[in-house]
């Protein structure tokens, strides 16, 4: 602080008690010697911690990212969150929204991934991804082939055989990784059958996961009306 006084004397004399003053433990702050005038606060140091991209979040049978099956969503600072509370969805219920911008998906624009919980304090039960941005740690994505899958997960079991899909689970500690490839022989386009049409993290069950691909079960951000 840069002290300015008339007479050089009783600048001496403060710039001395001040001195001494930062000898001894200060246990409250300093009052500005010039009456009237406001200190200013140092600004918080900034973080270096940023959002992190969607190549980033690694998918796994247990979450994407800091987001884990069994869990409530992570209260984290808004500039590094992954998702975002957005009271105006759902008729004013409100809901988790992924905290990144609309962008392509393997259904045309929109959400990278989606999910439903009643309330804030919910525990997640499941993730719907839907942007091939998103992968596990092998590389294995929407749009990756049968064979992509089956060489990353040369362990994984016989699928489950639904109208449109052939569907894999890889199972984990917390839920299951469900993987639908698109089946040869039904109705689906021919530029899907043998790639993976449908990924998502849910619960693990007693049962093998049927297929969602092409309707409206298990997706959406907001709950299924009760």
């Amino acid at each position: 602080m840069r002290i300015v006084n008339k007479a050089g004397a009783v600048t001496v004399g403060i710039v001395l008690i001040v001195a001494l003053a930062g000898c001894a433990p200060a246990t409250k702050p300093l009052a500005d010697p010039t009456p009237g005038r406001t200190l200013e606060t140092p600004s918080p140091t900034p973080t270096s911690a940023t959002r992190p991209a969607l190549s980033d979040l690694v998918l796994s049978p247990d979450g994407i990212g800091p987001l884990r099956i069994g869990s409530p969503v992570p209260d984290q600072p808004s500039d590094i969150a992954v998702v975002a509370w957005d009271q105006s969805e759902c008729d004013g219920s409100g809901a988790w929204i992924a905290a990144y911008p609309d962008g392509p998906t393997i259904y045309g624009p929109g959400m990278p991934f989606e999910f439903a919980v009643q309330n804030k304090a919910e525990s997640l039960s499941f993730i719907n991804i839907q942007s091939p941005d998103i992968k596990t740690a092998t590389g294995v994505s929407l749009g990756s082939t049968l064979a992509q899958l089956t060489a990353a997960y040369p362990a994984l079991g016989a699928p489950t055989y639904e109208a449109q899909t052939n569907v894999y689970v890889l199972r984990g500690t917390r839920g299951q990784l469900v993987f639908e490839v698109g089946r040869d022989g039904s109705a689906m386009a021919a530029a899907d059958v043998g790639t993976i049409v449908n990924l998502r993290v849910e619960q693990a069950g007693a049962t093998a996961p049927g297929s969602i691909y092409g309707n409206d079960a298990g997706g959406g951000i907001c709950p299924a009306p009760q």
